[in-house]
């Protein structure tokens, strides 16, 4: 971010790999904010961190969908963070 580039960008192999899945970008935005609230730690160091989050989206490392019938559904856990990150945004407008 402070070199003025996005978090991930628009080429990035990910979106190839929703669409090929049938997922949502709110389900990477989920995701994405898990993602950040865990390595935002400076200690927690990674040589590419775009490919370590795209590792978390394709294993769903956090729980937080399931598919079902061709669909991708939210989880209990995707609700709990969908809900928590819906309230936190609140809260800082």
């Amino acid at each position: 971010r402070d070199a003025g580039l996005k978090a991930i960008p628009e080429d990035d192999p990910i979106y190839d790999y929703l669409d090929k899945q049938g997922m949502s970008v709110d389900m990477l935005r989920l995701c994405w904010l898990e993602f950040r609230r865990k390595y935002s730690d400076p200690s927690k160091k990674q040589k590419d961190w775009r490919a370590h989050f795209r590792n978390a989206v394709r294993e769903n490392w956090y729980g937080l969908w399931f598919e079902r019938d061709g669909e991708y559904l939210l989880t209990t856990r995707g609700k709990q963070v969908e809900r928590e990150h819906r309230e936190a945004h609140r809260e800082a407008a």
